[in-house]
């Protein structure tokens, strides 16, 4: 009903009347929008109606992809909602496969949450048992900028699949030929497997 009370004017944008009567129109609630016809209010993307009377966001494992009467829906297994509730984004070690989510295969891997696809692990490293890494093979070292393995230089070895640098090799020791360990020098043994010590008096070591 206008302000003069003698005629009916269609609700403009922001505002809506569901009912027959003599009233005026009402403004939307927060977070909605005014339906087509100006005769209910539509929840934004993220949130659903609330009693009839306001919009709330959806609760943490639901979202609402668009504007409009639905409900909020459950994300789906290995995802969690953004955090505007409008879409859902697959866990770490779990890339989008359609509209699902699903752990990444043997040499993949993803480290953060959101819907992209699970990434090839890069030459010489495998994938974690989560998926949510990779780690270097042994004898490779994970390069300064984190993205990849490469060979150890000499003097220099990396023991097992491993994010780590390679490590240097103990004094009296070269590292092996596959980087994977180091070996003492002639007349000195391994000790404790992290260092070389000189052969006890009375014996020897000839290579």
């Amino acid at each position: 009903l206008v302000a003069s009370g003698s005629a009916c004017a269609a609700c403009s944008s922001g505002f809506y009347k569901s009912s027959w009567s003599r009233d005026q129109c009402s403004p939307v609630p927060a977070n909605s929008v005014s339906s087509d016809d100006r005769s209910t209010f539509w929840c934004n993307a993220g949130f659903e109606n609330q009693g009839s009377t306001a919009c709330a966001s959806c609760a943490a494992g639901y979202y609402k992809i668009a504007t409009g009467p639905d409900a909020c829906s459950a994300c789906t297994d290995n995802s969690v909602s953004s955090s505007q509730k409008t879409t859902c984004l697959c866990n770490a070690g779990y890339g989008l496969v359609g509209d699902s989510c699903e752990q990444c295969s043997a040499g993949f891997y993803k480290a953060a949450v959101n819907r992209s696809s699970c990434s090839p692990c890069p030459d010489n490293s495998v994938a974690s048992d989560d998926r949510t890494t990779f780690y270097c093979n042994a004898g490779y070292g994970l390069v300064a900028s984190g993205s990849a393995c490469a060979a150890c230089s000499s003097g220099f070895y990396q023991s097992s699949s491993s994010r780590d640098q390679c490590s240097p090799v103990p004094a009296n020791s070269v590292s092996s030929d596959d980087r994977s360990t180091f070996w003492c020098n002639a007349g000195f043994e391994n000790q404790g497997s992290t260092a070389c010590a000189s052969c006890a008096a009375g014996y020897y070591k000839i290579a």
